[in-house]
């Protein structure tokens, strides 16, 4: 199946110049429902090592656009593979249980991140020195970090019965794509202070529930954000998540000294 550009401008808009010519049939592929999964799959993840194997090459100081445009297309790749992923994966009673289980642990994980920005920004607030009670910035994070390897397979045996290839494609998600589940940030002065007002739960866990296709044959739970985002929005497919080793959080605070031309502290 040829497929000229103008279709293929219909569906990535001016993303279609970072996809080289000849992957352009098997991403379009990919979108379509009726394709053959599995062999569509393995296409794509070809296309996804030999686009990554020339990103690492393009190392020159004038090749920024060029490095962009094999990032945007690694991108584009990867979700058609999540897409795949998305068609071949069987929510059974266990992964639903883990699902649920990674939900609870990012919540804990996202409601310790803000009681520790909280506790940070007051430190400073009570402990900076003088010279330095101008302005600050906090800043904290949660992020998926290293996955768990693939069960060893010999001969031409898979992993599970989609044949990906876990430990390469994650790698490349953890390089190109965006990593922060949960991203909060804000600018503090001296005069600002977070009372009870400031509710954090809004931060971290949002309305809506998870489910399996609209179906619930498991029961159901409401999503955390964090975990909402790694489900739905992130280069991660469900088989990937649930391969997923560590869940990552970092808190930090920037002093921060702003003057004028002639010294004055504003």
């Amino acid at each position: 199946m040829i497929l000229g550009t103008s279709t293929f401008y219909q569906m990535f808009g001016t993303d279609y110049r970072f996809v080289p010519e000849h992957l352009r049939d098997v991403l379009l592929a990919a979108h379509d429902w009726h394709c053959d999964a599995e062999k569509i799959l393995r296409q794509i993840e070809e296309g996804i090592l030999e686009v990554y194997d020339q990103y690492r090459k393009d190392e020159r100081w004038d090749g920024w656009q060029t490095k962009g445009g094999e990032r945007r297309c690694l991108q584009l790749l990867l979700e058609a593979r999540k897409r795949l992923m998305n068609r071949m994966f069987h929510q059974t009673e266990e992964s639903y249980r883990r699902f649920s289980e990674i939900n609870d642990t990012l919540l804990d994980l996202s409601r310790k991140t803000c009681k520790k920005i909280k506790t940070l920004y007051e430190a400073w607030l009570k402990d900076e020195e003088e010279e330095w009670r101008n302005d600050c910035q906090v800043c904290g994070r949660i992020f998926a970090e290293g996955w768990e390897e693939a069960e060893t397979v010999t001969g031409d045996e898979k992993a599970d019965e989609t044949g990906s290839d876990y430990d390469r494609m994650m790698a490349i998600i953890e390089e190109v794509g965006e990593r922060d589940l949960l991203h909060i940030e804000f600018s503090g002065s001296p005069d600002y202070t977070l009372g009870d007002e400031w509710n954090w739960e809004r931060e971290v866990q949002s309305s809506l529930l998870f489910s399996y296709g609209g179906a619930r044959p498991y029961g159901d739970f409401v999503m955390c954000c964090a975990f909402q985002h790694l489900y739905t929005e992130s280069l991660y497919c469900p088989q990937d998540i649930l391969r997923i080793k560590m869940f990552w959080a970092d808190v930090a605070l920037t002093h921060q000294r702003i003057v004028t031309p002639q010294g004055k502290l504003l």
